[in-house]
């Protein structure tokens, strides 16, 4: 009976957010704290981005990044220890990119919802710093971060696509051009491609990898590359 109300509760609450979706790129930063975790808005060589940090659970815990290009970060503290050896990052990014990442707070209820550019929505209690409803995309959440949980979050999409981009220790996975990546639909399909096919690495001044951008500029760029390279993909959204 309780899980019923709560369910109930939070499609009441997701129907009164609805008209409120305030875009990322449109809003001033800011550094809110609540009880369990900060939502934080910043701005970062013209991106934008909205983070989930937990507030006490340091040395082990994740924080969950979601930025305008349609991408999620989860970075996940293993421990103490080095950022090499004790921090990994799980990512994911959604299509097709038709909007543009927004988020309605209730600061009152320390909720907030996060929708990507997918129009999948997450709702987050930013109390106790977890995902406790979504829509668009179905999620798992295995607890604590682990070396070999993955970040302890796993997504499968209901609409469009998402390129699950995977885990690694101590760096970002898109990097590495020789992994791979796997694209997956609503339909229960899915396609693994090398990294070098989807990204290009971007350099800083001294040379130094300094990330990687999808190679795929439109949606229908990616369409045509999937239609050739994973035509068990379901591109209807795209």
């Amino acid at each position: 009976m309780k899980k019923l109300i709560i369910l109930i509760s939070l499609l009441f609450t997701s129907q009164l957010w609805a008209q409120n979706f305030t875009k990322c790129v449109d809003s001033e930063t800011f550094n809110k704290r609540f009880s369990g975790s900060y939502f934080t808005l910043y701005k970062v060589n013209g991106e934008c981005w909205l983070s989930v940090h937990p507030d006490n659970q340091w040395p082990i815990y994740r924080d969950y990044m979601f930025g305008d290009q349609s991408w999620l970060m989860i970075f996940a503290s293993l421990g103490a220890g080095s950022p090499s050896t004790d921090t990994g990052a799980r990512e994911f990014s959604f299509f097709p990119r038709t909007e543009e990442l927004a988020f309605s707070l209730d600061e009152q209820a320390e909720m907030v919802i996060i929708k990507v550019p997918n129009g999948a929505t997450f709702t987050f209690d930013l109390a106790a710093e977890k995902i406790i409803a979504t829509t668009g995309i179905d999620y798992e959440d295995e607890g604590a971060p682990t070396r070999t949980n993955g970040g302890g979050l796993e997504l499968t999409p209901t609409q469009g696509l998402i390129l699950d981009e995977g885990w690694t220790i101590g760096e970002l996975p898109r990097i590495h051009m020789n992994n791979k990546s796997t694209f997956k639909d609503a339909l229960g399909n899915s396609c693994q491609q090398k990294n070098s096919n989807l990204f290009k690495l971007i350099y800083d001044q001294r040379g130094g990898v300094d990330g990687a951008v999808l190679k795929f500029v439109t949606d229908q760029d990616l369409k045509t590359f999937i239609e050739k390279s994973c035509p068990q993909i379901d591109t209807g959204d795209l």
